[in-house]
């Protein structure tokens, strides 16, 4: 996880932004992060302006849980 996290901060300093959605996605599978699973009614989201990562609660009543939803739109 650590060097992932270096790997954010480079990017961002070589780039001058945080990496998309996409990119972080490729990060995550580059360093072999794992992240946790979550309840069926939460999901993790992305915020590319500022490469954070939220727990979001999905409460739109899905039956199939939602692992990733990008909040760059």
């Amino acid at each position: 996880m650590l060097n992932l996290q270096n790997s954010m901060k480079m990017f961002k300093a070589m780039n001058g932004k945080p990496p998309t959605f996409k990119e972080f996605q490729e990060m995550l599978k580059q360093y072999n992060v794992e992240l946790i699973v979550l309840p069926p009614n939460r999901l993790y989201g992305y915020y590319a302006k500022t490469g954070g990562i939220v727990i979001l609660e999905d409460t739109g009543g899905r039956q199939e849980p939602v692992w990733w939803r990008s909040l760059e739109a």
